[in-house]
């Protein structure tokens, strides 16, 4: 039994008032069993329905107006503030559960929007946040969270430990995104970002997402702990810029022969892009095409295509499709160790299927190695950063 007066709040959620608190029973997941805390009277609900949310981004389609247990899949992240958690339906969102339990964790659920608000609208990446939402779990308990973009096999990298950033993953839109964060530092004095920490995407790109949320965006930039903060996150920066200027050029430098690995589930998936992809290497004189199958060991690379009187194979792209594991180093080390073709100093880097746009490749011939010809190869692959490769 209970002791007092039951509210139907507004926001559908129930509340036991006592003293100016209230009382906030919720679910416990991961113990399976009801909890609670008591917050100050101002309510999340009211709260979430005045945050602004994005910049005018537009929602993808058929974005749920609210959710139960059974539309909730993986669980992929968790914090002190929220939980992540993956949509059986829409596999573009990710559905963040508040774990609001007090009025401080309400006023940094403000303060990290308006980070993300702040930070979009001074033209640095971040995912989208869409709008806010109920889930309705099997105990008809209500929770609120945020319906975000889901960035699909990401990792994390923070400024400043370099060997966080795997080269495998590393494009020209790495070293786009580096660059601009660092201009933005240089455009905007106050700037500083609360534990600066960023999603890399199988496709190179760089997201800065949960900012710490202690504070409101640009708040005191002259304390000396934000400028300490400042001075920390440009000089990481830096050192991320140089560790991928040196990747990018070093794969742009082999002139040998040039492999595209793809893997079979997407060749399965797409029974059109075999042939797209040998018809291009058809068109290069230094282009093999070889497919690979992860689910089977035992199973050797296949080569679908290669030039006659090919060269060894330095320099490899691997292409996967959304949803599908890319290869680290120990993986490309294990598939390589049956093809003699592959040279012993050879690198490689992942991209996914659809960042090749429609397989064409822009082949930029160096000539020379003055600075002149240099600036001028690298000014043609700049305009095409996703398909240009210097040879």
């Amino acid at each position: 039994g209970r002791v007092g007066d039951m509210q139907i709040n507004p926001d559908g959620g129930k509340t036991m008032e006592k003293g100016g608190q209230k009382i906030i029973h919720t679910w416990d997941y991961k113990d399976r069993r009801t909890v609670w805390q008591t917050e100050n009277a101002k309510r999340t609900g009211e709260i979430l329905k005045h945050l602004k949310l994005g910049l005018g981004d537009t929602p993808p389609p058929n974005m749920p107006n609210s959710l139960n247990y059974d539309d909730i899949g993986d669980k992929v992240g968790n914090g002190s503030m929220k939980t992540a958690y993956t949509l059986k339906s829409h596999p573009d969102i990710l559905f963040l559960k508040l774990n609001i339990k007090t009025a401080t964790r309400v006023k940094n659920l403000e303060n990290e929007v308006a980070w993300i608000d702040k930070m979009r609208e001074l033209g640095i990446k971040t995912p989208e946040y869409y709008k806010t939402i109920v889930m309705t779990d099997q105990n008809q308990q209500q929770h609120h969270g945020i319906l975000v973009e889901h960035i699909h096999d990401t990792k994390v990298v923070r400024p400043g430990l370099s060997t966080q950033i795997k080269n495998e993953r590393i494009t020209k839109r790495t070293l786009d995104d580096i660059q601009n964060l660092l201009s933005k530092f240089e455009q905007n004095p106050d700037l500083y970002i609360p534990d600066f920490q960023m999603l890399m995407g199988k496709d190179g790109q760089l997201y800065t997402f949960d900012p710490g949320s202690v504070s409101p965006p640009m708040d005191r930039p002259d304390s000396p702990a934000h400028q300490n903060m400042r001075e920390s996150s440009i000089k990481g920066l830096r050192g991320l810029n140089e560790k991928v200027t040196i990747f990018l050029k070093e794969f742009n430098e082999k002139n040998r022969t040039h492999a595209i690995f793809v893997d079979e589930a997407s060749l399965k998936k797409d029974p059109t892009l075999r042939e797209r992809l040998i018809s291009k290497a058809k068109k290069q004189q230094n282009l093999a095409i070889v497919s690979y199958n992860f689910e089977d060991a035992l199973t050797d690379p296949t080569i679908l295509y290669q030039p006659d009187n090919p060269q060894p194979i330095d320099r490899i792209e691997v292409m996967t499709d959304k949803g599908i594991r890319s290869p680290d180093q120990l993986d490309m080390f294990f598939l390589a160790q049956s093809m003699p073709s592959v040279s012993g100093d050879m690198i490689f880097r992942n991209r996914s299927v659809e960042s090749f746009s429609n397989y064409r490749t822009n082949i930029i011939v160096q000539h020379g190695n003055s600075d002149t010809a240099i600036k001028a190869a690298q000014d043609l692959a700049n305009k095409h950063p996703d398909n240009s490769i210097i040879v």
